[in-house]
């Protein structure tokens, strides 16, 4: 339905689903691509303390799309906006996107 949870959902799930870095340990992924934009930095931050985020390239912001660095996740890990809202209002940048994570891969 394109529309985020309500923000109990969200503080319910933040509190106690905190199991997303015991899954990238077990699982040992070679890439990880987080589609959830800016919004849950935080969120990602405190899953992963010392979390740093930094922009893919100068033709990005930090927001739209970046690069994540920590010692618990893959050395390619990647946070960008969802496909749909990529397809709806980054449709420019589509093209480079698709590149950088092919690259990535």
């Amino acid at each position: 339905n394109c529309k985020r949870p309500k923000r109990q959902t969200e503080r319910f799930l933040h509190e106690n689903f905190s199991f997303l870095n015991a899954e990238v340990k077990i699982l040992k992924p070679d890439v990880l691509i987080f589609l959830t934009g800016s919004t849950f930095d935080e969120y990602l931050s405190d899953l992963f303390p010392g979390l740093i985020l930094a922009p893919v390239s100068k033709n990005f912001r930090k927001k739209e799309f970046c690069l994540l660095s920590h010692p618990d996740l893959p050395a390619r890990t990647v946070r960008l906006y969802h496909p749909n809202y990529i397809h709806r209002f980054m449709n420019k940048k589509k093209s480079d996107i698709i590149e950088l994570i092919s690259g990535a891969i």
